[in-house]
């Protein structure tokens, strides 16, 4: 089994892509976790003068009063807020004098695309009260509001010294609470300076779309000024110059190395270390036998193009020996001071690894602690284990890999009615009921690979792809002729069509906890072929004929399931030419009309157009002639396509709709639009 391979963690930005500027790194934060990022400052810093910049990418669009930037409240203090409230934008403060509260009316819902923030503060301006306080969304100063209190002339903002600043959260009166539940990247805190949004992007030329520049050698970020990019081991390392490094609390860089068939032989050695033993989870670490020799074996290879290990070694001289098809290297190691230390091996074994062994000269070592994969930890036998750094970004590149970007995940605007979506909406749960869910991205051409990892009670495990017609949140897939689905459990086969074919074989599997199964659609040649733990299944004799566009799905019922795209290591390597589903390696393509079925209900159809709609057509009749006004209430925007939101306009039940778009943006930066 490959824990890494190409289209897991990137090879990074520099050299790819061109001069346009890559943000490398996200950092997810899963409510469910409680992840948040917390400091304390000493000094004040400039209250009255200010500038917040960041990227967010959200998952969970239904919660109210999730904090993005806060300050520390102690009853009878005065504290700061940046919040998503209801999807809205809002900026409270508490202070001394009076209160600020601004909150804009547009609703930011798009979980397919990224949103850039940015607040610039200055409140010694004489005259309009509106030009204190200004709030830029995608580059676009927002000027609509449904509160106004601006904050008056010299008004001092509570960005107080000794007092707790926190990034995905906030803390009242020691108690934390309003967990952001989505990614954020390059976050930039400015003391002392005003920017707008111009300082921190630009309008692509060619494609009109808001993207990213690279700015921090510009900027002066002032006495408690900071910028974290989360692109190292520390996850709140300040990257301003300042040191203004912030404690991450339940977030991590690790990862699970997704080998749920390693083997390893040997008798353990106790070692009471305080790190997460990649063998067994524990917190006490079995890293070695106590003589004799133990053996690695990860299940179809162990693939790298970085590779270190931490080791430790008292006396004498230890060796390690990597095996690989058609070589070996044996590697001494000799460490004088008894002390731990990170070994970089890569100029000398040759990936993929087949195995990997050694041999303690009993007290003395080595001991393998961890190891380290194309800079990620591997910490335990789980797929599961919560890397909650991604390379899931507003910036799609050549990483000279697969591409990277804005990547699929499940989408919480198509789910099953039992689902619960959690880790960046990757992780689906379903109850003891049948609903269809589908990612954020749609396929109508390419070569795509995705797995699925099982996890918990198996019931009716079953997975494949779908239209959005064809997948019901309120029943399984399979039904029409644009759904494709593979029930795997005892007894089980494929269907589509509304009809069901028995299989024997390799079809006819019982799923248990840590399977893997692999999807490989080929949009050119109509076909979807599945992988249990890397092996083909039936030869790749699955389903053909597959037309239009369709989406990877799951129609479970009763189990856990960790979705993979690429954003995170595939567990095993991807078919040739297949490629992980994120907006670099999607076309620019643009469906431009189509119809949707109507299910009056308020949380309508959405509609995949692979682009934004510039202007929209809605009607019973076809072509269309009835211009629609993207409204809250009715029709939102999204960054590939459109999501009907109103239970009587546009969405009578079993009512076939025609619609027809123009767009001038194809879904390929970031893209996010205000629902409004």
């Amino acid at each position: 089994m490959s824990v890494l391979s190409n289209t897991g963690i990137r090879a990074g930005a520099s050299g790819a892509g061109g001069d346009a500027y890559q943000i490398e790194k996200s950092l997810r934060f899963n409510d469910d976790d409680s992840a948040y990022l917390k400091r304390e400052f000493d000094a004040t810093g400039n209250q009255k003068t200010f500038t917040v910049s960041f990227w967010m990418k959200k998952c969970t669009t239904t919660l109210d009063s999730r904090y993005l930037f806060t300050t520390e409240f102690v009853t009878g203090s005065y504290y700061f807020q940046l919040t998503s409230n209801s999807n809205q934008l809002q900026i409270y403060n508490k202070g001394a004098s009076a209160n600020v509260n601004v909150k804009l009316t547009k609703v930011l819902r798009d979980p397919t695309a990224w949103y850039h923030i940015v607040l610039e503060v200055d409140t010694t301006q004489s005259g309009d009260e509106s030009n204190r306080l200004k709030i830029y969304v995608n580059g676009v100063h927002e000027t609509d509001y449904e509160d106004d209190d601006f904050p008056a002339e010299d008004y001092t903002f509570s960005m107080l010294e000794n007092k707790d600043k926190l990034v995905g959260a906030a803390n009242f009166n020691g108690s934390i609470q309003g967990y952001y539940d989505g990614y954020i990247a390059e976050f930039h805190y400015i003391d002392g300076t005003a920017l707008d949004a111009d300082s921190f992007g630009e309008t692509n030329a060619t494609t009109g779309q808001w993207i990213p520049k690279d700015c921090s050698e510009d900027l002066t970020y002032g006495t408690n000024g900071f910028y974290l990019k989360f692109n190292g081991t520390d996850l709140g390392e300040d990257s301003s110059g300042n040191d203004n490094d912030f404690t991450a609390n339940n977030l991590s860089t690790l990862v699970g190395n997704g080998n749920h068939a390693s083997e390893v032989s040997g008798t353990p050695y106790s070692y009471s270390y305080p790190i997460t033993n990649m063998f067994n989870g524990s917190t006490t670490m079995y890293i070695a036998a106590s003589s004799g020799t133990t053996t690695w074996t990860p299940d179809g290879g162990l693939s790298f193009t970085k590779l270190r290990v931490y080791l430790y070694q008292s006396s004498g001289t230890g060796y390690i020996t990597f095996n690989w098809s058609g070589g070996s290297y044996t590697a001494s190691f000799t460490t004088a001071n008894a002390d731990w230390a990170w070994v970089d091996l890569t100029s000398n074994v040759t990936s993929p690894v087949t195995s990997i062994s050694w041999a303690p000269l009993g007290i003395q070592g080595p001991y393998i602690g961890k190891w380290e994969v194309d800079d990620v930890e591997l910490i335990d036998n789980s797929f599961t284990a919560g890397c909650d750094v991604s390379t899931d970004t507003p910036t799609p590149f050549d990483d000279e890999g697969n591409g990277t970007g804005n990547y699929a995940k499940l989408n919480s605007l198509h789910k099953g009615a039992n689902a619960t979506l959690s880790n960046g909406n990757l992780q689906l749960v379903n109850t003891t009921t049948w609903g269809t869910t589908i990612p954020t991205i749609g396929m109508s051409s390419g070569k795509w690979y995705a797995e699925v990892t099982l996890s918990g009670t198996i019931t009716y495990p079953a997975f494949g792809v779908s239209s959005i017609d064809g997948a019901y949140v309120t029943s399984y897939m399979g039904q029409d002729a644009d759904s494709y689905a593979w029930f795997a459990y005892s007894g089980g086969g494929l269907y589509t069509a509304a009809g069901y074919t028995d299989q024997t074989g390799d079809w006819v599997v019982d799923c248990v906890a840590g399977d893997v199964i692999g999807l490989a659609l080929d949009m050119e040649n109509g076909t979807l072929k599945y992988y249990k733990n890397g092996t083909l299944l039936d030869g790749g004799n699955a389903f053909t004929g597959i037309t239009g566009t369709q989406f990877f799905a799951t129609c479970g019922y009763s189990q856990t399931e960790d979705w993979n795209f690429g954003q995170r290591p595939f567990a095993y390597t991807p078919p040739t030419d297949y490629l992980a589903l994120n907006t670099y390696n999607l076309d620019d393509t643009t469906i431009l009309s189509g119809e949707y079925e109507g299910n009056a209900d308020a949380d309508g159809p959405i509609v995949w157009m692979n682009a934004t709609p510039a202007t929209l057509k809605i009607d019973t009749s076809d072509p269309p002639t009835t211009l629609v006004t993207f409204d809250p209430a009715d029709v939102d925007p999204l960054a590939g396509g459109f999501k009907i939101r109103n239970s009587s306009t546009n969405n009578g039940s079993g009512t076939t709709y025609y619609w027809l778009a123009t767009t001038n943006r194809a879904f390929k930066y970031a893209n996010a639009q205000s629902n409004e």
